[in-house]
């Protein structure tokens, strides 16, 4: 029998609570403490009375708690407690700490449960819980509701008990008022809640996200929309500034930056993490785990699977993106990387980089290519089929694409009444002129409904060919395109860009309506991203030549992914007798050998370029480190390192353009690590892990992206030459990086994990 017990085995309350109150004020043996806490352990009635008279100390540091958390922190003007309350709270504290595992049991019996979930951090990640940091040895922990995440560099895996899990990739922010329910603030959360049929709710700036059995990415950037990317499920998107306004996503090839007003923009599809995260939670502290931990678009370590053969491909260490080329004939491609004897610990003594010549404009690496211009006729379709007109291919069609349909379409050409849309899929390219026509025949409607037939360009395809996607509305939104009414219509013609903004009407050509019509569209895309125009045209079949009727007008939302006619009537009928669709490259790529797989990742707005690089000792040649931009004559975006070894980087910027020269100087024959990065609002020039150049200037009309991405070429003329010496773990990516990271990098590389750990 305890000494807290009566002789009939029930609890002595008074002598308990007497007891307790000696422990708060300090003066309870230490073998009375012993014989109080066995009891509080194994009696629930004991327990009870513990809760009831530490309860106000238990509640108030959870109340704090949670108002630090929102930033709520209350202002004390004047606050003198009595010495009892006081001495009562400092107990409750130690008592806590004593018997946490414990307390934190009861807590949870007699307050409402507050979740929580095992978190894992990468390698040498950095991280804090509720201010807390984490060392960054410190690779798991248990984080509650009601904490904020903060990642400055490196990634974090997120699990519930549930199954559900979630993936954080610095540098980002978020807030868990409830575990499915995060608020992001900056950076990049990823979710799958895989076969637990968790639902989330996460809420950015933006737009509020809920998932049906999904996994997906959400990322708020520094600047701009929130974006979405979307690998499989489904995807409910709401406004936060326009509650009515609800977005339903499935899965695309790319994501979408979706603000809180106006129509949402296409990116490219961000790679998914989960398949990955075993392997890099479980990798070394390195250089190669912070980078990959870092989420880059391509990484490069030069050393694996490397043919020195003709055309011999660099394996590209993000799943899923196009590999890099070697040149042909560059003897001696692979040397000796950063590595222990340099004093770089993060490498293994093995650590292979390459070496460029500077011999020519052959010696380059090819990490990045342009695609292929288009030229010649892309689509042509004559109507001579049979049944419905979906899913069936045209006549000629380059790309393989086949028509996604509604059912009022029919392949030998007929249109009967309703708001629809038949469209091929097509994605511009820059350096092109494309010209896409159609000729519709016995264009009528008995009734005055504004019906009306149209061609263009378009923003996407409907999935299930419903009604109301045609130009103005839906999937198949507009970028660029021009309706004909039919006869007996009091409205004028028109064109149009994006949807049924900006609507002006045929010059030369007001109101006439109905019958006969061939329409074309000239879409230039010469003058690159940003510039592109189109030019409308039409003419009456056998009465007149084509006749100027629009533009040119410079398109303001160029993302186009197909090419189609829309109707729209409840009563319209008309007969499309040929469509077509024809490409003139004005400008021939000089890049026709050893190219690489596909493009690179880089945008003109924001990104980032990291690499190892080590000068020959004693070269005094002016040269160029790597050039990014629309083709290999481009040089939009390059770094160069001039005579007394300064490193410069360039980089257009619409009115004037940014050039930085550092005061330090390549010049020792040793490796270093160098980045380059750029926001709309900055560009910044880093040496082993330090700023070294910067601008602070707007960029923010740039738009677009630099597919051709060269290391060791050369700019024509300037004097500039190959460049002549290694480089090494060559890596990029789609948004700027932040000094933390980039520092990241260059202590990885110095000070990293085991050697040998690769």
């Amino acid at each position: 029998m305890n000494g807290y017990e009566t002789t009939d085995g029930r609890l002595d309350v008074p002598k308990l609570e007497m007891s307790l109150q000696d422990l708060e004020t300090g003066t309870l043996g230490p073998l009375e403490r012993d014989e109080l806490m066995d009891l509080v352990k194994r009696s629930p009635a004991a327990q009870r009375v513990y809760l009831a008279y530490f309860e106000m100390s238990a509640m108030l540091q959870a109340e704090a708690s949670m108002h630090e958390e929102q930033g709520k922190l209350a202002k004390i003007v004047r606050f003198d407690p009595p010495l009892r309350l006081f001495r009562r709270a400092l107990i409750a504290a130690s008592a806590l700490i004593i018997l946490a595992a414990l307390v934190g049991t009861l807590i949870r019996a007699a307050l409402p449960e507050v979740r929580e979930l095992a978190l894992t951090a990468a390698a040498d990640t950095r991280w804090s819980v509720s201010g807390g940091v984490r060392d960054v040895k410190e690779q798991s922990a248990i984080m509650r509701e009601g904490s904020t995440l903060r990642v400055l560099t490196g990634t974090l895996e997120l699990r519930l008990e549930s199954g559900a899990s979630m993936v954080l990739q610095g540098p980002a922010h978020v807030f868990f008022p409830k575990l499915n329910q995060p608020v992001l603030r900056s950076g990049w959360l990823w979710i799958d809640s895989g076969a637990s049929e968790e639902k989330f709710e996460i809420h950015t700036p933006d737009i509020r996200i809920r998932n049906i059995g999904t996994r997906f990415g959400v990322r708020v950037p520094a600047k701009g929309h929130t974006e979405v990317h979307l690998i499989k499920g489904k995807l409910e998107v709401f406004s936060e500034a326009i509650p009515e306004k609800t977005i339903t996503l499935t899965p695309e090839n790319f994501g979408l930056a979706i603000p809180s007003q106006g129509e949402p923009t296409q990116t490219s599809l961000a790679r998914d993490p989960f398949p990955d995260i075993v392997g890099l939670l479980a990798a070394p502290a390195n250089y190669s785990t912070t980078v990959l931990g870092q989420n880059p678009v391509a990484y490069w370590r030069i050393d694996e699977n490397l043919e020195v053969a003709p055309g011999g491909i660099l394996q590209n260490q993000v799943q899923g993106e196009p590999a890099g080329r070697a040149r042909a004939g560059n003897d001696g491609f692979r040397t000796q990387g950063p590595g222990p004897a340099d004093g770089f610990s993060g490498f293994g003594a093995a650590n292979q980089s390459a070496r460029l010549d500077g011999k020519a404009a052959e010696s380059r690496l090819s990490l990045g290519a342009a695609p292929p211009r288009h030229d010649g006729l892309i689509f042509k379709e004559v109507f001579k089929g049979e049944g419905p007109l979906h899913q069936r291919t045209p006549d000629f069609s380059s790309n393989g694409a086949s028509w996604v349909a509604a059912h009022r379409f029919r392949a030998n050409g007929w249109i009967s009444s309703g708001t629809v849309s038949a469209t091929l899929a097509f994605q511009p390219v820059d350096g092109v002129i494309y010209t896409l026509e159609g000729s519709f025949r016995d264009v009528s409607s008995p009734h005055c409904d504004l019906p009306w037939v149209a061609i263009g360009f378009a923003g996407g395809q409907s999935k299930s060919v419903k009604p109301g996607d045609r130009f103005i509305s839906g999937e198949v939104t507009g970028r660029s395109w021009m309706l004909f009414h039919a006869n007996d219509m009091n409205q004028e013609n028109t064109t149009h860009d994006v949807g049924d903004s900006n609507p002006e009407p045929w010059a030369n050509w007001n109101r006439a309506h109905g019958g006969d019509i061939d329409m074309r569209i000239v879409l230039d895309t010469t003058l690159g991203h940003g510039n592109w125009t189109a030019t409308y045209f039409a003419r009456r079949p056998g009465k007149e030549d084509y006749i100027q009727v629009g533009g040119p007008r410079t398109l303001p939302n160029e993302a186009i992914r197909s090419v189609g006619i829309a109707v729209s009537g409840d009563r319209i009928q008309a007969k499309v007798t040929d469509f077509s669709l024809q490409a003139k490259a004005v400008k021939e790529d000089p890049a026709k050998s050893v190219r690489a797989e596909g493009p690179s990742r880089l945008l003109k707005s924001e990104g980032a370029v990291s690499c190892w690089v080590r000068r020959k000792a004693g070269s005094m040649r002016r040269s160029i480190l790597w050039s990014a931009g629309q083709d290999s004559a481009d040089n939009f975006l390059n770094v160069r390192i001039e005579a007394d070894g300064r490193v410069g980087v360039f980089i257009e910027n619409g009115r004037y353009d940014v050039l930085l020269t550092s005061e330090e100087k390549l010049f020792d024959g040793r490796w270093h690590h160098l980045t380059v990065s750029w926001s709309p609002s900055s560009t910044d020039l880093y040496l082993d892990g330090r700023l070294v150049a910067w601008e602070r200037e707007s960029r923010e009309m740039l738009q677009g992206f630099l597919p051709e991405l060269q290391v060791g070429g050369s700019l024509q003329g300037n004097d500039f030459f190959s460049f002549l010496g290694d480089i090494d773990e060559f890596a990029i990516w789609n948004r700027d990086l932040k000094h933390a990271e980039i520092e990241q990098q260059f202590r990885s590389g110095k000070v990293g994990g085991a050697k040998g750990a690769r």
